[in-house]
C-alpha cells in the first residue's frame, strides 16, 4: 500500500511570503515538501487523513501529524508522531506506525535568488506495531527546491533518498517529485504533481503517481486542504485521497 509522507503545498508559495512570520506555508498536501522553514520562534502543526486503494485492499491513515518548530533562523525541528493505520479492507486491522524526528535547513532562502533550496534530514524510530512499522530506524535525506515562474505560478520538487529494511536486510529507496502550484486568489491555491518511488533493487517497488489538490487559507495562520491522486503503473496503488489542515502558532 502507498505510504504518503505528509508533504508540501507550494500552492501559496510566492517566494515573497517566505520570510513573513505571520503567514504559514505548509508541507502538505502534496508529496513535494516546501523549502521554507517555519519562522524562528514559531510552531506549526499539520495533519490530515488519507485513504488509499489497491484492487480490493484499502488503507486508512490518520492523523498524519507533523509538528514543526522554528529553532533558529533557517532551522526547524520536525516531529512526526505515530499514525493509526487500518489495512486490509473490511477484514483488516488497525495498527500504529513509527515515530519520526528530523530537521529542515534553508540552504538558499534569498527572495531574489532564482531558486530556493533546503535540505531535510530525518529518521523513523522503531516504535510502532508489528506489521505496521520497521524493526530498525530508517534514515532519509531530502533535497528541496522551488522557483517562481510568475507572480501566481511556482514550480517545486524534491529528490529523496531513504534507507529501508526488509527481511533480507537494508536497501536504498530513492524518490523524486515535481509539483506545479497556482495561486487562484490570495486564499485559494491549486497544484498538480508527479512523484515516484524508484526501485533500486528487487526489494524496492517502483511506483509512479499523479495527483492534484487545493488549499484554502481561512486566515494567515490556518489552512485546510484536499487532494486526490492515482497510480500510473502496475506497482502503484490505484487511487488515494485525503483532507488536512495546517495551523501556525
Amino acid at each position: 500500500m502507498l505510504t504518503l509522507t505528509v508533504a508540501c503545498a507550494a500552492c501559496m508559495a510566492a517566494q515573497g511570503v517566505a520570510d513573513d512570520p505571520r503567514r504559514l506555508i505548509t508541507d502538505r498536501p502534496d508529496f513535494t515538501e516546501s523549502p521554507q522553514a517555519v519562522p524562528h520562534g514559531r510552531t506549526q502543526v499539520e495533519g490530515g487523513y488519507t485513504v488509499s486503494r489497491e484492487a480490493d485492499d484499502e488503507a486508512h491513515t490518520l492523523p498524519e501529524l507533523l509538528v514543526r518548530v522554528g529553532l533558529a533562523p533557517r532551522w526547524e525541528l520536525r516531529l512526526s508522531p505515530p499514525n493509526a493505520e487500518r489495512t486490509g479492507g473490511d477484514g483488516g486491522e488497525w495498527g500504529v506506525t513509527d515515530t519520526a524526528v528530523g530537521f529542515k535547513y534553508e540552504i538558499v532562502r534569498d527572495d531574489d535568488a532564482p531558486c530556493l533550496f533546503s535540505v531535510i534530514g530525518q529518521s523513523s524510530l522503531p516504535t510502532g506495531d508489528d506489521g505496521f512499522a520497521s524493526e530498525d530506524p530508517e534514515p532519509e535525506v531530502k533535497l528541496l527546491w522551488s522557483t517562481q515562474l510568475a507572480d501566481d505560478i511556482a514550480l517545486s520538487g524534491n529528490l529523496n533518498g531513504a534507507w529501508r529494511w526488509s527481511e533480507d536486510g537494508s536497501y536504498f529507496e530513492p524518490a523524486v517529485s515535481v509539483s506545479a502550484s497556482f495561486g487562484v486568489t490570495d486564499e485559494v491555491g491549486l497544484y498538480a504533481e508527479y512523484f515516484a518511488f524508484l526501485g533500486s533493487d528487487d526489494r524496492a517497488t517502483e511506483a509512479h503517481y499523479l495527483n492534484g489538490g487545493a488549499t484554502y487559507q481561512l486566515s494567515p495562520t490556518l489552512q485546510v486542504d484536499v487532494r486526490i491522486g492515482a497510480g500510473i503503473n502496475a506497482e502503484a496503488d490505484d487511487l488515494f485521497a485525503g483532507v488536512g489542515f495546517g495551523i501556525l502558532f
